[in-house]
């Protein structure tokens, strides 16, 4: 055997060094009649002497070695052994490698010679990589989900968004609140992973809600089939049951079945009002937010739960504002959001027996078109915003929820989050999804830190 520093012939020797000047010395013996004294890797002093036999008989191997795993002594054993100029940095390594104490010579002071370094280098480099790829394996094993591999290219672009994308090719999915902001948005995104799409809203191309804003469920629809779904628009007040009821009656006789329920009706932006004590606000506009916004959530999963339990692995998903108890500034709202997350937990027990999981979800601060328009920018140049509300900063669109709720509703282990209330600042590092623009927004982390508010 030959030293792999000077490919000198050597002789090969145990992992621990024997006593005297003699590289080939063997290690001492139960039979050897001198008392020889050797440290163990456990800091250990053991005796070669005739009268410790019995103590040694019980350890024996594992009391010089420190290991009693059969592979690690034999790959010890197996080791070449080393020239003189060699050995101490040999040495080194494998008291090192194996926690043993070299007791019987004095290393040299002299660092690994140049012969040996560029192998000691290549041998660290390919170990950080081998365990770099194995610790990316298991993440990826233990967050996997039904997803298509996508090429790199398309992987780590700003298009895909996901590390895989997710496939809703079989699923109907229903989301109500779909003509703008975040519900336009989800119900892209889930197009865009193969699903069918019920978009339903008040405003449409003929007709406008009291919310006199511009956009339309039909354009929703097609955003949904250009992006590689089906879009359905129809028109539903989601306040009148008996809308509701046709609505699931429709979506029966078209395709038997509803995969997936987003519960995103909102409406409230013109009954919100965040001056003053609650009994200086308007009732009917505080009562009317309540009836808008928690009425039409509760007549939606209603009239939709016989189809949901019809096949196992079924989503729901009520959209709110915030995970934690922190008052949200006014009263009406904060009863709106926070019993949304109380309705996730309710629905999440009764739907529980059928496979269906029930979450509560909550964008960050969301760049809707209402709040584009605040602020007098576009999605285009939002940034030159941020000298308005420096917080802007740290905002995300609404694809950034849609791109979660996708996630969710293709994962086979989602009953895992069933009645919780979740936020995409945490679902981004379980799915590894992106914003449109390729950042991953953590409006979570900023509240925290820069607000000290619970998000």
């Amino acid at each position: 055997m030959s030293c792999p520093g000077c490919k000198q012939p050597q002789l090969r020797a145990s992992p621990i060094s024997s006593p005297g000047p003699t590289a080939a010395k063997a290690p001492p013996t139960r039979q050897a009649s001198s008392p020889e004294t050797l440290v163990t890797d456990h800091g250990g002093v053991t005796s070669n002497s005739t009268s410790d036999r019995p103590r040694r008989a019980r350890s024996d191997t594992s009391e010089l070695l420190g290991y009693t795993d059969r592979f690690k002594r034999e790959a010890a054993f197996s080791r070449p052994r080393v020239c003189e100029d060699h050995e101490p940095a040999q040495a080194a390594g494998r008291a090192r490698e194996y926690g043993v104490v070299q007791a019987t010579r004095e290393p040299h002071a002299s660092p690994v010679p140049e012969c040996m370094v560029d192998r000691v280098g290549a041998a660290k480099r390919a170990a950080r990589t081998e365990t770099s790829d194995l610790r990316s394996e298991r993440r990826a094993r233990r967050h996997s989900i039904p997803f298509k591999r996508l090429p790199a290219f398309v992987i780590n672009s700003n298009v895909c968004g996901m590390a895989f994308e997710p496939d809703l090719s079989t699923r109907v999915a229903l989301v109500a609140g779909g003509t703008r902001g975040a519900g336009r948005a989800i119900a892209v995104e889930l197009g865009a992973a193969g699903a069918t799409v019920y978009v339903t809203g008040r405003t449409t191309e003929t007709s406008m809600s009291p919310m006199q804003r511009p956009e339309t469920i039909e354009e929703t629809a097609r955003r949904v089939d250009a992006a590689g779904g089906v879009g359905i628009p129809i028109q539903v007040d989601h306040s009148q049951s008996d809308q509701v009821r046709e609505l699931a009656k429709t979506i029966d006789a078209q395709h038997g079945r509803l995969d997936v329920m987003v519960n995103d009706i909102w409406g409230g932006d013109d009954r919100v009002e965040w001056d003053g004590p609650f009994w200086a606000q308007d009732l009917d506009n505080g009562l009317g937010l309540l009836r808008q916004a928690i009425d039409t959530h509760i007549i939606t999963s209603w009239h939709t739960a016989p189809l949901l339990t019809r096949h196992p692995g079924g989503l729901v998903v009520e959209v709110t504002d915030g995970v934690s108890s922190r008052y949200r500034g006014t009263l009406f709202y904060d009863l709106v959001k926070s019993t949304v997350i109380r309705l996730a937990v309710g629905q999440a027990e009764d739907f529980r027996p059928h496979d269906v999981a029930v979450i509560a979800i909550s964008p960050g601060f969301l760049r809707s078109e209402a709040m584009l328009d605040r602020f007098g920018v576009t999605e285009a140049n939002w940034k030159t915003a941020v000298e308005q509300d420096p917080h802007f900063a740290y905002s995300e669109t609404p694809h950034y929820l849609g791109r979660a709720i996708a996630a969710i509703a293709a994962d086979p282990d989602k009953m895992q989050l069933t009645g919780r209330a979740t936020a995409t600042w945490e679902l981004f590092e379980r799915y590894r999804f992106t914003d449109v623009d390729g950042t991953q927004p953590n409006w979570g982390d900023h509240m925290r830190t820069s607000l000290n508010l619970e998000p």
